[in-house]
């Protein structure tokens, strides 16, 4: 069987065929193991020298490992080049195709190193994982001990990829121990390793011995590309491989990546490398001379907030006669020197125990005597890391390892730690020596303030905007792509992983506009992700400095009716930010010029940064022109930049208003009698609101409440305008278990206000912000460094236990004092508990354990009391994944035997996430299609850059927005002050408690236009009604000189307040059939006046009979 099927893939190794094999052993038998081939005496070969690599893809793997990461020897498994790699590799989506498809890609503008890769899209998930998998057969035997390491590139469009890795030996899934096992796969390709120790002794041709990636987990688009597996056979150590992804696939490494980006950004050009372009390969270069003078020890920097992994400490016994007595010296053996040849040492010092003397030197044995041929030499080293360049230009030639650079360290009794070397090399470069930096990094700067004079340019459009920004009295700027319209646009290429659901055309604009490039994407299918379809272009010829400011410019329309939902992104390959101010546009049907002003906050090299343009979130055509890219570098500020205005669409105030008329009031009806019960024409009425039905809340700082007395100004500022509260901190696990009595302060205070109190929150795995007891964090094998649980070595019984036994005591706890809990708040950004329980393969929005935690709350709480989710990037920016999973949280809690009350979007957000009112409301009405109550939970708008004032016009927006809703039922902002807020800027106080602009539109809103203050008198039939807001009223009945004073609640179906004018009050609501539902009489007050004689006895029984009746 096997043999006909390596048969038929000889024929198509891309299509999707059977697997008699797996399909006969099922899901027991891939889970466990099968049958196995004896094997005894098998022994695979190890190799004695690296394999050469066939292609230049594999030849760069072969020089990662062996020059970057160190590695001893290997040769390919499978082939020596990925073309015939990818010959013996077999993926399929099922014996049939039943599962999807499996397609070849084409990678070659993905700047990628590889140039095959396959794309497997599952459409329908399989019972069992491994129906979907990428698998290539072993060609030579092995023995237990060997060591393998296979490598793949992996990316994805789907929102929480899943994918596992297995190695397997004589037919058995558990013998082999392998590394990166559930690889986390991202949206760009990444170069994964996956390191193997084989268990069990296993013959080639026995069917029994292969490597399997497995996919079939659920519906999901994953590419792989760039597949390897090397055999080091015994050289190497299982923990010595490379494990995980490689931050920077095919290139230096991470800091030397960072390191040359910098560079970049002083407007050098990229240099060489001289020991080695990785920082691992330029450390086996260097040696240290120390001997009787003092001692040398590894460092371990993973925790110091630096860019480098490879450090080293250095301690001296004493001062001696020569500083060389002790030096740690790099031999340059794989280069001669020539005279005039330009060079910059770069290292990173610092001296634990103050100041200490190093001098760095560069020489060749040719000369006569010695010579430094450093321009800098002596560095002043503190106790915390610093950077130093030194720049080299050596005087006389020498052939390769007769010339060296060294630290001479024997001046002091002194210890120094040396980290981050690299010897960079300019000579082929127009750089001279006095252009490269010299001194500690700090001092330098980013390389100046910015260009001095426009450019010159013949293109018309291109010249325009040079006129507009020089109209605005800006400083300078260059452009970033070219200098003329037509090269800046041919750049531009349809990316994004999904580009299949989009066609690209090119569009003739006439001569109504002053560009003439212009392209029309039509996006037939939206994207898994708004940014899965994407017009890009990388900047290849210069890096970006921190600090820069830059100005994107782009011309947008659509022919569609409805607006372009469209995003403009200037990013970097590092963490993929947003540095654009304003990114999301209005794009109409008429061509509108953007500005959108950009910051970068780190330094990046040419090729690793970019522009693009989403146009993925919807089926739509976007029509995209006059792209142009400045650079100010250090000219001009951010504010001095145009941008385009927010502006929502005509009549969306009015659209708001007619909805909060149709769900936030409710007819008020009073009538009024005479003693007679005749209606009293002219009567005099008032009708004054007390409280919102509606929660308008606020974050509270429990100890500041604790700590605080009656007249504080924190507490002051919150009485009158909010009616509803929640804690910052004091109700989280780990908060509570240590803090309870300023929790309980806190909420004794809140009652006190007559607040509605929300419980935040029974359930946050967030280990980093202290939310989980330390047992709890033990249980769940908390990795620091990775920032996750490891769910095969954790606990799962004693986290459910508790985390179930918590919910249940803090609910139990506070009773009907908390009127509603969230069970548990970021379950997707932090799955911890989710994971600890239920292992890596669950998907922690459908984890079973919310239904415990929800029944658990549910039996502890009162009867009735709300439960309910909380969550970010739910409503905020463009994040349609993360939409996506919260909803299917919400499902999954729906399913419960508990259900779910309530849904929390916590809404912080920033200038590039903020909302027009139609995103808004199209959000909300997301949610609203599973018919559970919706909560602004943590509203805030946080952005530095973003001018208060129009932070005050998008709060108007979108909190009018928001009470318009129907499905929404209460407000929160989280935090008043700056001084008291997480990122120390909170909606309505600056410190001082000087106040933001947000705040006089929260008071127009709330307190004056949804707040209802409404006199009259009653007509011919004894009535006055009036449209109010739902909340708490005092109505107010005068005639004939007296006056009757009550309260009433106007709810949903409306009330109807009846007067007496010489009786107390009736208050009567009616259901929505218009029955009457409620009478209250005070009959007390009643017989009280007969017992005064101001009733007959007639009176008094009619007014007995009316309240029997009701």
């Amino acid at each position: 069987m096997r043999e006909s099927d390596r048969g038929g893939r000889e024929d198509d190794r891309f299509r999707v065929g059977r697997r008699p094999f797996l399909q006969s052993i099922g899901a027991a038998g891939a889970a466990g193991g099968i049958a196995s081939a004896t094997a005894g005496g098998v022994s695979a070969d190890t190799p004695d020298s690296w394999a050469s690599g066939g292609d230049s893809y594999y030849s760069t793997l072969v020089d990662d490992l062996q020059n970057g990461e160190g590695l001893p020897p290997a040769s390919f498994e499978f082939a020596d080049t990925e073309s015939a790699a990818w010959d013996t590799l077999f993926a399929q989506a099922g014996s049939d195709g039943q599962y999807g498809t499996v397609e070849s890609i084409d990678v070659s503008g993905d700047s990628v190193p590889f140039s095959e890769a396959r794309r497997i899209d599952v459409t329908d998930a399989p019972d069992a994982n491994y129906p979907v998998q990428l698998r290539g057969d072993l060609t030579r035997d092995v023995s237990a001990g060997d060591t393998l390491l296979a490598v793949a590139y992996l990316r994805s469009s789907s929102d929480s990829p899943q994918s596992e890795f297995y190695a397997v030996d004589s037919g058995g899934f558990g013998n082999a121990s392998v590394g990166n096992g559930s690889p986390t796969i991202g949206s760009e390709w990444e170069r994964h390793y996956f390191p193997i120790e084989i268990g069990a002794d296993t013959t080639a041709d026995s069917s029994d011995l292969y490597v399997q990636w497995q996919f079939g987990f659920k519906q999901q688009t994953v590419d792989v590309g760039g597949v390897a597996l090397l055999d080091f056979g015994t050289n190497a150590e299982f923990d010595q491989l490379p494990s995980g992804v490689v931050e920077s696939s095919g290139s230096s490494g991470s800091y030397y990546d960072t390191l040359t980006g910098d560079l970049s950004a002083l407007n050098l050009p990229d240099p060489g490398f001289v020991y080695s372009d990785t920082e691992s390969g330029t450390w086996s270069s260097y040696e240290f001379g120390v001997g009787e003078y003092g001692t040398t020890e590894s460092l371990d920097v993973s925790g110091d907030s630096v860019p480098f992994s490879q450090a080293s400490r250095v301690s001296i016994n004493g001062t001696q006669s020569n500083g060389y007595n002790a030096n740690l010296r790099g031999d340059v053996s794989g280069m001669a020197v020539e005279q005039g040849d330009v060079f910059l040492g770069v290292a990173y010092l610092r001296a634990p125990d103050g100041d200490a003397q190093v001098t760095y030197s560069a020489q060749e044995s040719a000369s006569t005597s010695y010579n430094n041929w450093a321009e800098f030499t002596s560095p002043s080293i503190g106790s915390e890391w610093e950077r130093f360049y030194f720049p080299i230009q050596y005087g006389t030639g020498d052939d390769a390892g007769n010339w060296w650079t060294e630290f001479w360290l024997a001046y002091n009794e002194q210890t120094v730690d040396v980290g981050g070397l690299a010897l960079l090399d300019y000579s082929d470069t127009d750089v001279a020596v006095g252009d490269l930096p010299a001194g500690a990094a700090s001092e330098i700067g980013t390389g100046g303030g910015g260009p001095e004079e426009w450019p010159q340019t013949d293109d018309p459009y291109y010249s325009g905007l040079i006129d507009y920004l020089q109209e605005r009295q800006l400083d300078p700027g260059r452009f970033v792509y070219a200098n003329n319209e037509t090269d800046a646009f041919a750049g531009f290429e349809l990316a994004g992983g999904e580009t299949d659901k989009a066609t690209r055309s090119s569009l003739d604009v006439g001569d109504g506009v002053p560009f003439s490039e212009a392209t029309r994407i039509d996006v037939t299918e939206s994207g898994t992700n708004a940014y899965s379809i994407n017009l890009k272009n990388f900047v290849n010829d210069e890096g970006v400095s921190s600090g820069d400011v830059l100005l994107g410019v782009a011309y947008l329309r659509t022919p569609d009716e409805e607006n372009a939902q469209v995003t403009y992104k200037v990013s970097e390959n590092t963490n993929f930010a947003n540095y654009v101010t304003k990114p999301n546009p209005p794009v109409t049907n008429e061509w509108q010029r953007f500005f959108f002003p950009v910051a970068f906050d780190s330094g990046y090299e040419a090729g690793n940064w970019w522009t693009e343009i989403w146009v993925g979130a919807q089926v739509q055509t976007v029509d995209i022109g006059g792209l142009a890219l400045f650079t100010f570098e250090g000219n001009n500020s951010l504010e001095a930049l145009p941008e385009w205005e927010q502006s929502p669409a005509d009549g969306w105030e009015e659209e708001a208003d007619a909805r909060i008329q149709d769900h936030r009031t409710a007819e008020m009806a009073v009538d009024v009698v005479d003693e007679n019960g005749d209606p009293v024409e002219g009567a005099e009425v008032s009708v004054s609101m007390q409280e919102h039905e509606f929660k308008f809340g606020a974050m509270t700082n429990a100890p500041q409440i604790a700590n605080t007395e009656e007249g504080d100004p924190y507490r002051e500022n919150r009485k009158e305008l909010f009616n509803a509260g929640v804690l910052e901190n004091y109700h989280k696990w780990d908060f509570w278990e240590g803090g309870q009595d300023t929790a309980d302060a806190a909420v004794e205070w809140m009652e006190a206000q007559d607040w509605y109190i929300r419980g935040h929150v029974a359930l946050w795995g967030s280990v980093s912000s202290a939310a989980v007891p330390d047992d709890v964090v033990d249980a769940m094998a908390w990795d620091s460094d990775a920032g996750e649980a490891v769910p095969s070595e954790a606990d799962s019984q004693y986290v459910r236990d508790e985390t179930i036994a918590h919910v249940e005591d803090i609910v139990s706890y506070y009773g009907d004092r908390i009127d509603e809990w969230e069970v548990i708040n970021e379950l997707i950004p932090q799955p911890g508990f989710a994971r600890a329980i239920h292992g890596a393969d669950v998907n922690p929005p459908e984890a079973p354990i919310l239904g415990e935690w929800f029944a658990t709350a549910q039996e502890a709480g009162p009867d009735g009391q709300p439960l309910g989710i909380n969550d970010y990037n739910t409503i905020e920016g463009p994040y349609s994944g993360r939409r996506d999973q919260y909803q299917t949280q919400i499902e999954t809690v729906q399913n419960t035997e508990a259900g779910l009350d309530f849904v929390g979007l916590q809404s912080h957000f920033s200038e590039s996430s903020s909302l027009l009112p139609s995103q808004t409301m199209s959000a909300l009405d997301s949610y609203a299609e599973y018919d559970v109550p919706i909560r602004i939970t943590e509203f805030d708008m946080s952005d530095e850059n973003w001018p208060e004032s129009e932070k005050a016009d998008f709060f108007y927006q979108f909190l009018k927005t928001v009470f318009s809703h129907p499905s929404v039922e209460q407000f929160v902002v989280w935090g008043l002050i700056d001084t008291l807020h997480w990122r120390d800027d909170a909606p309505f106080y600056a410190a001082g408690w000087e106040e933001k602009p947000a705040l006089d539109r929260y008071r127009d809103l709330v307190f004056d236009q949804w707040w209802t203050e409404e006199s009259g008198t009653t007509d011919s039939e004894g009535r006055f009604t009036t449209n109010a807001f739902k909340g708490e009223y005092e109505v107010t009945v005068t005639h004939d000189g007296e006056t009757v004073t009550r309260s009433a609640t106007l709810s949903d179906d409306g009330a109807t307040v009846s007067v007496a004018t010489n009786l107390s009050p009736v208050v009567q609501e009616y259901d929505s059939n218009g029955n009457s539902a409620v009478e209250v009489r005070e009959l007390g007050r009643a017989a009280t006046d007969f017992a005064r004689g101001d009733l007959t006895i007639s009176e008094l029984s009619e007014i007995a009979r009316l309240f029997a009746s009701s």
